[in-house]
């Protein structure tokens, strides 16, 4: 008895010292990716992702960058803390990342500029996704929301034409997608996940 007592502590080291080595850091080992909000984690630990995957606003082939991101502190803060700005020049088309109804639509300011007095200036189209979500496309050119409200659309189809109206410092699409609350929430990208097995976007300012 007075043996089995004296090896409980080295066992409890050894046990430790195991420990230690497992969770210790392993060069080759692969990170998993961080939970987004909205996402959720198995039995193990294990990201298993709730967040909605949508295409890329623009047609395939067509060739971007992201000037901002999720949480960008320049403008995407409080309900916009998930929007998504993508660079694009004025005249490129804007498709449906989603197959939606267009619950809003509008394309007669003539107007945009660095000052945010044209914050309310900008053309849109606001698709209805069916599951509570909403995808917004903002900063669309004169005449450039290609769609009317109650419309049917497609995703991939050509809803928009990228412009300057509105509060910007210039052309780029604005784009997120909304919950009933009106809050932005994250998404994923289908042609993102496809290179790297994430999809979610990520800042580039070159």
């Amino acid at each position: 008895m007075l043996l089995a007592e004296h090896k409980r502590p080295a066992q409890l080291i050894a046990l430790a010292a195991t420990a230690l080595l497992l969770l210790s850091c392993h060069p080759e080992r692969r990170a998993e990716p961080i939970c987004m909000p909205g996402d959720h984690r198995d039995f193990r630990g294990r990201c298993t992702t709730q967040t909605p995957v949508h295409l890329l606003p623009f047609r395939a082939g067509y060739e971007t960058l992201i000037t901002q991101g999720f949480h960008d502190p320049d403008s995407h803060e409080n309900n916009e803390s998930y929007a998504i700005d993508f660079r694009c020049s004025e005249g490129d088309p804007i498709v449906a990342t989603s197959d939606g109804v267009v619950w809003e639509a509008r394309k007669d300011s003539m107007t945009g500029c660095t000052d945010p007095t044209c914050g309310g200036q900008a053309n849109y189209v606001v698709l209805d996704l069916g599951d509570g979500t909403y995808a917004e496309y903002y900063h669309l050119a004169p005449y450039g929301a290609l769609v009317e409200a109650g419309d049917q659309v497609c995703a991939g189809q050509v809803i928009g034409i990228c412009g300057v109206t509105g509060y910007t410092t210039g052309e780029h699409l604005h784009w997120q997608l909304s919950g009933l609350s009106n809050q932005s929430i994250p998404v994923r990208f289908s042609e993102i996940q496809r290179q790297n097995g994430i999809g979610y976007p990520t800042f580039d300012a070159t």
